[in-house]
């Protein structure tokens, strides 16, 4: 799957095999695609944070995207596909410890 933000344009297969260390990729390009994820993670997050004061629990986001009109409203809201979603939340938890 390719994801694009702005002039990049990203292989979701190539991230993923640089992320487990068994393809080359430039630095910089990797660095770029991990803060879009995460960006973009974090916008799914902020959007169905149910919490007024605190950051929730990866858990919890990941449990609420169950729910198909929780996944529609990321969808309308910020145009993601239902591929690019499960992406950003699996990398995630795959890759960033910092959840």
């Amino acid at each position: 799957m390719i994801i694009k933000d702005d002039d990049n344009t990203f292989d979701t297969e190539l991230i993923l095999k640089y992320a487990r260390s068994k393809v080359s990729m430039s630095e910089k390009d990797y660095d770029a695609a991990y803060k879009l994820i995460r960006k973009r993670y974090g916008y799914i997050r902020n959007m169905l944070d149910v919490h007024c004061c605190s950051i929730p629990e990866f858990a919890e986001i990941k449990k609420l995207l169950i729910n198909k009109n929780n996944i529609k409203r990321v969808i309308s809201n910020y145009g993601y596909t239902k591929e690019e979603i499960e992406f950003y939340m699996s990398f995630t938890e795959s890759f960033n410890t910092n959840v």
